[in-house]
This record gives C-alpha cells, structure tokens and sequence, in this order.
C-alpha cells in the first residue's frame, strides 16, 4: 500500500513499480468519467449542522475534502498522461451545493444534480451510463471522505481485475466506497425508482457481468459522516502534513483517542478572540468563540457562539433555532 503521503505530494506522480502498463493504457484509453456520490437522501446531523456538503468542510485553513479529490484527480491524468480527466460529483435536489475553488490542470470538475429523485446509487450510475458507451469505464466513489491510498493506485488495482465491474472492499466484504464499473454492466438496472448498488443491482449484475471484489486488509479512505469521523479523517491528514509519522500512519487505529493537539482550523469569517484554545477543533464561518474559551474535538457552526471561558468537548456547536 502506498499510503497517504505519496498521493499527496506535490512531486510528479510515477506508477508504482510493478504496474502493468497495459493495463495502464486500458485504462487510460476507457476511463470516462471520475464520479463522485456526494449526495444524500437524508441530511445526517454534522451535514444539518454545519450548512453545507460535507464535501465543503476544510482540512485546513485553505483546503476542503472537495479540494483534495481535485488534486486526486490531477493525480490520476498524470499518471495516465490523460489530458484531461472529467469529474462528476453528484449531489440531490435538496443538497447542499458544494463549491469549486479554482481548477487544477488537466481536471474539468462539474458539479452536478441527479437526475431522477431518490434513484439510489445504482440509479445514479445507471442515468450517467447514458452519455457513455457501453466499454467505456466510470471511476465511481463515495466524495463524503478523506482517501488514505492515491486514487491512482486503487483505479490500477480494480482495472487489474478485468472485470465489468470491480468493488473495493475491506476485509469484512463491505464496500470501502470506490469501484470500477463498464457503463454496459448498469445498462440493465431499471431507469425509473430507488435501486441499492450492492443489496439490488449487483447481485443482478453479476448474472450477466463479470463482479470481481479486491480486498484490503485496512481501509482505504475514511468516511465523513458524523462529527468524529470528520474529526479523526483531519487529524490524520494534518498529522501527515505536519510529518508526525504517529499520527500519520492510517493504518495503527485511524479512530484511536487521542489527547495530543493535532489542528485548530478557523475559516475566514469565524470570529475567535484571544486566549482561546482550539484541540482538534474547527470554527466554520459565521461562528464565533469567546476570549478564554476551550474547545475540544468539536464544530462551531454558523451563528454557534461559544461563550467566554467555556469548556466544550466533542460537541457540534450551533446557532439558534
């Protein structure tokens, strides 16, 4: 395994020694589209909370979830030398529309709203087969989290199956949210209704098709879907920036508790006085916190105000209602 730090350097991408080039070229001759299933039928509480896609939550003080899927995908037309990679992240009519902030080179990302209501994933990638043919391939993964592995890498690895669609899966067998699919192994999942990718359509899938599951012993992405597991996910992509190998290293306990300080993120338009105090903590705009205050493990949302001298620990601060 490669490991968080080789997708996240700046340096030019290499293909991992011992890549077949030809599968390589396959894949770069039939890769359509990158898509990335950032929408939601319900809104979790950290999503309700925090006023916006969970793929817009920062990193750090200049960089979002949806920021780093951008330099994943730069990654991938490299090492592929594609000229240009397309993105589609993926989102419902009801939320919340993530931002773009500027563009890398070689990527064209486009935010987009499904086409049917409550279609569910297979449905999704059954309405986006449409604009493709039938050998052409879709880079498919859930955007709501912070990858440990290098896109790149995992794409190689699924398209080594030669399957029509290959899943990513951890040890137990379930889905780790990315997968690799022909656009003909989804023609056949029904254009109208919810249909479920792994209960619904891929057993109907694999009548027909070829379904092949590569297995990782350890996750290789952390998803976003509460408050901790956005908390952890940063500790560990900062730990990394920051060269702490203690903290850095994914696969030790990517959830372990943890009482060293790692980040205190504050976005532009938050409001922090002096002599605060921020453990693993992130004060999103439009929240402010009070001289002296402390916070640990936790989310000032907009229009939260924590107050002067208070101790809050692992708590999803938000504005009144």
């Amino acid at each position: 395994m490669s490991g968080l730090a080789k997708d996240l350097d700046d340096g030019p991408p290499v293909l991992s020694e011992g890549v077949d080039l030809q599968i390589a070229e396959s894949l770069r001759t039939e890769l359509a589209a990158i898509v990335l299933l950032s929408g939601a039928v319900r809104a979790t509480q950290l999503n309700a909370a925090v006023g916006r896609s969970i793929i817009d939550l920062p990193v750090d003080v200049s960089t979002t979830i949806l920021d780093l899927w951008h330099r994943q995908a730069r990654k991938v037309g490299q090492g592929l030398r594609m000229p240009q990679v397309p993105v589609r992240v993926m989102i419902n009519r009801d939320s919340h529309r993530p931002t773009i902030h500027g563009s890398e080179n070689g990527v064209d990302m486009q935010i987009e709203e499904d086409v049917g209501e409550f279609r569910g994933t297979a449905g999704v990638l059954r309405d986006l087969s449409a604009d493709y043919s039938d050998g052409d391939l879709l880079l498919v993964a859930n955007g709501a989290q912070i990858m440990l592995e290098p896109l790149l890498d995992l794409a190689l690895e699924l398209a080594s199956t030669q399957a029509d669609v290959a899943v990513m899966a951890n040890e137990d067998r379930t889905p780790s949210g990315v997968m690799l699919m022909r656009c003909r192994a989804i023609r056949g999942v029904s254009e109208i209704g919810y249909v479920d990718m792994k209960e619904q359509a891929l057993p109907r899938i694999a009548r027909d098709h070829e379904v092949a599951v590569v297995k990782h012993t350890e996750p290789s992405g952390l998803p976003v879907r509460t408050l901790s597991d956005y908390i952890n996910a940063v500790r560990l992509y900062v730990g990394h920036q920051q060269g702490d190998t203690h903290e850095a290293d994914p696969y030790s306990d990517p959830y372990k508790e943890s009482w060293r300080p790692t980040f205190g993120i504050i976005e532009e338009g938050a409001e922090v006085e002096n002599d605060v105090r921020l453990h693993d903590s992130v004060v999103l705009r439009g929240g402010r916190v009070q001289r002296g205050a402390i916070l640990i493990q936790s989310i000032v949302c907009p229009g939260g105000t924590v107050r002067r001298n208070d101790m809050v620990t692992d708590r999803l601060v938000e504005g009144s209602h």
